[in-house]
């Protein structure tokens, strides 16, 4: 987890991105502790459709970036 996204980070730093996000489930308390541990800050929120049961569902995801330069 925490070296993969460390990894990815540094790739993208010397492709010359500027920033990468990250849409993470509000329930996921997991993921957001890893992605802020590696410096990602919550910057909004936004919906979502996933299926669920076969059937589309609209939720909640929580907008994390990373900024890179």
């Amino acid at each position: 987890g925490y070296a993969f996204l460390c990894t990815v980070s540094q790739y993208a730093r010397v492709q010359g991105y500027d920033d990468l996000y990250a849409e993470i489930k509000p329930e996921n308390s997991v993921s957001r502790h890893l992605f802020e541990k590696v410096g990602y800050l919550l910057v909004g929120e936004t919906c979502r459709v996933y299926l669920e049961n076969g059937m589309p569902q609209e939720k909640k995801v929580l907008v994390y970036r990373l900024k890179l330069t």
